[in-house]
């Protein structure tokens, strides 16, 4: 698991999912599958508790807190499900 704190390292893990391009399923809101570029695939999931913002995945770079192209490329789903979601309530 990781949080949200530093801008730098988030942009950084943005910009590799942005190079890879994986793919993201949502499995439910806030869990999502994806898959790797080396075809595995990882397991993230999202929730909010407070104002905290919390990202885990399963790959081994998730795994030691870091943060990962695969939470970012789930990141970028979930956050337009939200909004969606949103303007529909």
């Amino acid at each position: 698991m990781f949080i949200l704190e530093s801008k730098t390292q988030l942009e950084k893990a943005i910009a590799k999912a942005r190079k890879v391009k994986p793919i993201v399923k949502m499995i439910a809101f806030g869990v999502y599958a994806v898959k790797g570029s080396n075809g595995n695939s990882y397991t993230v999931k999202m929730e909010r508790i407070g104002n905290e913002k919390r990202i885990s995945c399963d790959c081994k770079g998730g795994e030691r807190g870091l943060i990962c192209h695969h939470g970012t490329a789930a990141l970028e789903l979930h956050s337009t499900l939200a909004k969606h979601r949103a303007a529909t309530i």
